[in-house]
């Protein structure tokens, strides 16, 4: 178990600098890691995406509170918005991890890739948008929907979804450091909740070895606070960088492991 340690450390690091680095909660990175470890440990078939996806999201709540404390600090929070979106948010992580469990774990694993190939591509192409009307006052009914259906395919998938929080801000006419604030504290919810609906969804007649439901703890731990003491590190090597070539590794590092999810699953 201590080389296993030592690997889910190595893991730990590696989320934490991207996530530094790119602006991210690490569970693209920590999932298809996980993935791959957790199958060469010989943990059953049918619960290696489940397992990946609960770990990744326990570990990335120590992140996301770091990011939304910072944010908060800084007055980059829109409390009117997240309010109505952290609403949504607690019922879909809730109800996302009980579809999951009904899901193969090859399915998750095959969507999963999609997903990581299709944020790659979002990424290349995407064009930051100006906000000149920031001030509107917010709607309430779009963000609680808007709430449930991305905690419910974000928990499934096991990412904290800002891919998907940080569009709908922006578009709800917060200015693009709002909503990236915004997104911080929604993403903070989301995972808390998330991870513990994933805690009561293993099903009875599944042993999974030093885990609690389908959080396996020596990895939750390790990952956590490795991830959180590099973050640091990657923000600032993500300072002396250019932005495209950040925005270009970032999205080639996505695509390459969104095909390898596809074609060794």
């Amino acid at each position: 178990m201590v080389a296993w340690v030592i690997v889910f450390v190595c893991i730990g690091i590696l989320g934490g600098l991207c996530a530094g680095l790119f602006g991210i909660g690490g569970g693209v990175i920590m999932v298809p890691c996980l993935y791959v470890i957790f199958k060469y440990m010989g943990m059953p078939h049918n619960a290696l995406m489940h397992m990946s996806i609960a770990t990744s999201l326990a570990a990335v709540i120590f992140n996301a509170a770091s990011s939304s404390i910072t944010h908060w600090r800084r007055n980059n929070i829109d409390w009117q918005h997240a309010g109505w979106t952290m609403i949504g948010i607690v019922i879909g992580a809730v109800i996302g991890p009980q579809i999951s469990k009904h899901l193969p774990s090859g399915f998750l694993a095959y969507i999963f890739g999609v997903l990581e190939m299709l944020i790659a591509v979002y990424i290349v192409f995407r064009r930051d948008r100006l906000v000149t009307n920031a001030n509107q006052s917010p709607a309430r009914l779009t963000p609680f929907i808007a709430g449930v259906f991305i905690a419910i395919i974000s928990s499934i998938l096991g990412i904290a979804g800002g891919t998907f929080l940080v569009p709908l801000f922006i578009a709800l006419h917060l200015g693009a450091r709002r909503a990236i604030g915004t997104s911080a504290a929604c993403g903070l919810i989301l995972t808390i909740f998330a991870s513990a609906s994933y805690l009561f969804s293993m099903p009875n007649n599944l042993n999974l070895p030093y885990s609690e439901g389908y959080v396996n703890l020596p990895a939750w731990i390790s990952i956590a606070i490795a991830s959180v003491i590099a973050a640091p590190f990657g923000a600032i090597l993500a300072t002396s960088l250019p932005v495209i070539l950040l925005k270009r590794l970032f999205a080639a590092l996505l695509f390459v492991v969104g095909l390898s999810m596809i074609i060794f699953t």
